[in-house]
């Protein structure tokens, strides 16, 4: 899902939806790109959804789109 760049990513490669899934992934312990299997797909999709960031469609709504400004807001500061 992610370009590696010398073991970090580039902010410009991430996508909104990207950042939600990795919010998602954080959120239910899933942090070993290793453990991302279909089943923790699975689940991360589910969390953004009973969390309003992504419709039945899997497409982000307005809370997924705001809550990835955000999170591009907070990346770039922090670089």
């Amino acid at each position: 899902m992610f370009e590696r760049n010398n073991g970090e990513y580039s902010l410009d490669q991430l996508t909104r939806y990207e950042l939600v899934l990795s919010h998602c992934f954080e959120k239910l312990g899933v942090t070993d790109h290793r453990w991302r299997d279909a089943d923790a797909f699975a689940s991360a999709i589910d969390y953004a959804r009973k969390s309003g960031y992504l419709n039945l469609k899997n497409e982000l709504i307005t809370m997924g789109n705001m809550f990835a400004s955000m999170q591009r807001l907070i990346l770039k500061e922090a670089a």
